[in-house]
């Protein structure tokens, strides 16, 4: 559970570093802006929402004469990540089973709590004596 934790967390600050870099880029049309969202369609834990806004300037520099309106100059992308909480269970479900198979058919002699605890303990055992140091 903390690799897949470590996932999400990588996962969603490299889409927040290229979503970034994305809304600081100047389109010509809306419709531009909304297609570079479609990078962001096949995320594995998050979804992207966004909306473009219109960028306005005026022509000359310094202060604008008045009644002078500003122009359309682009377009711009404005997102944000989320966390898209249906995947992320899916995830979580996967990541937290594993199998214990035993040749013992017969539930009355060993109890799935007890194989799991013989489980535990072996592994225990097996980890213990793997890092002991030995003397020569």
């Amino acid at each position: 559970m903390k690799t897949l934790e470590r996932q999400i967390k990588k996962e969603k600050l490299e889409i927040e570093n290229q979503l970034w870099h994305l809304s600081n880029q100047i389109f010509q049309c809306p419709e531009d802006a909304k297609k570079s969202l479609e990078v962001f369609k096949d995320l594995k834990f998050h979804r992207v929402e966004g909306t473009t806004d219109t960028i306005y300037k005026h022509a000359a520099r310094g202060r604008p004469k008045p009644g002078i309106e500003p122009q359309v100059v682009g377009y711009k992308v404005v997102g944000a990540v989320i966390a898209d909480d249906k995947k992320i269970t899916q995830h979580k479900w996967k990541k937290g089973r594993f199998i214990l198979a035993t040749n013992q058919i017969d539930k009355n002699l060993l109890s799935d709590e007890e194989i799991l605890a013989e489980y535990k303990k072996d592994s225990m055992i097996f980890n213990k004596n793997r890092c002991q140091p030995t003397l020569a």
